[in-house]
């Protein structure tokens, strides 16, 4: 479910019919965790989990508010795909109906590959 509302509900058997409106409420998260999809190395995937108060969990990542602590050495796209720039250690955050999650990722650029002198 992505948002609130209110569904009507409407039975009919025979000739006896009946409705009623019902709210339909998310459960608030409680928390996010975050995960890494690979080797943090030239660029790489992050997913957001949240844990729900009844218990189940959702795959937030598509419409948590992404960003990192710093954006010299990795920048973050709102689909949580990251973007090294740099070698070091690097927070990302994701945050979801008011409550954010973090991850601290070292990443590094890949090694270039030797060039051969004569």
């Amino acid at each position: 479910m992505q948002a609130d509302g209110t569904v009507a509900l409407r039975a009919t058997y025979g000739a006896v019919s009946g409705s009623i409106s019902l709210l339909v409420a998310q459960a608030p998260v409680v928390s996010i965790t975050i995960t890494v999809s690979t080797n943090p190395t030239a660029s790489f995937q992050l997913t957001a989990i949240a844990q729900l108060a009844d218990g189940s969990t959702q795959d937030v990542t598509s419409i948590s508010a992404w960003d990192s602590s710093d954006t010299t050495l990795a920048t973050v796209l709102q689909t949580g795909f990251i973007r090294v720039r740099g070698n070091g250690q690097v927070t990302f955050h994701a945050t979801c109906r008011g409550v954010t999650g973090s991850k601290p990722v070292f990443v590094s650029l890949p090694m270039p590959a030797p060039v051969a002198t004569p």
